[in-house]
């Protein structure tokens, strides 16, 4: 009986301490350490794609997928933190030549870009929490490009579309860091709504005698489809969002 209540004792007393660490790391002499969180000036590396922007990658009317290339963060204080995110990613190909059988010149040219620019801001609350709390907000920037152009003696066909993008995103955020290493591992969750504008693709088709027609389609193989002498066509997603970052930090 002696020995149940000597380990309950310990037990309760074991609880806590642990408490005691976890809601206000005080009132012990074993702190947790804190050293690796960022401070005024510090900047940071990180990667972690949304689901959101995952989809949108993986759009089939997009041709050209890839992760973010440049995602940086800077703390202008202990507390606010700047987000800077750049993703260009594109595709080109051409080529030309003279039919064998019929001598006639034959060229095409087929070029294609994703283009996303981000930037945001995120406010940190306490830094004597275990784990690193902060919401923020963030606008999402670009643009796609599409052009196919193809001729054959004095036919062509060309192709072409330019779609502005623009949005806006409010999340909430949770990250440990890792250690006393300069990394930290961090859950983000939201909403997102981003536009997609312009969505239109145009074609211009020049026959032998050298007459064009102009025309607009929803989608870049719609030409059996309607066409429209003048079409306005946009689209915009809205909904919750989330993502896992991993982030480096260091100082200049």
């Amino acid at each position: 009986m002696k020995l149940k209540i000597s380990f309950l004792l310990f037990a309760i007393c074991v609880s806590n301490t642990i408490f005691a660490q976890l809601s206000t790391r005080e009132n012990t002499t074993s702190v947790f350490r804190t050293g690796s969180r960022p401070q005024a000036g510090t900047y940071g590396v990180f990667i972690g794609p949304s689901l959101m922007e995952i989809q949108d990658m993986s759009d089939e009317n997009i041709d050209v997928r890839g992760l973010p290339l440049i995602n940086i963060k800077y703390y202008k204080s202990d507390n606010i933190e700047w987000r800077f995110g750049l993703q260009f990613n594109g595709k080109s190909s051409k080529q030309s030549g003279t039919e064998l059988s019929t001598s006639t010149d034959i060229a095409s040219i087929d070029k294609s870009s994703y283009n996303r620019i981000s930037v945001g801001l995120a406010y940190h609350y306490s830094p004597k929490n275990l784990l690193d709390v902060y919401t923020g907000v963030y606008i999402p920037l670009g643009w796609d490009r599409y052009k196919y152009e193809s001729t054959y003696g004095k036919i062509s066909s060309t192709t072409s579309k330019f779609s502005p993008i623009v949005g806006l995103g409010a999340y909430i955020g949770l990250q440990a860091f890792v250690a006393d290493l300069p990394i930290s591992v961090g859950f983000e969750y939201g909403l997102r709504a981003v536009t997609h504008m312009w969505q239109k693709y145009k074609h211009v088709d020049v026959e032998q005698n050298g007459k064009s027609q102009t025309y607009y389609t929803t989608s870049e193989n719609d030409r059996g489809g309607t066409q429209y002498s003048s079409l306005n066509y946009s689209k915009s997603d809205f909904g919750t969002d989330a993502r896992i970052t991993f982030s480096y930090y260091f100082n200049k």
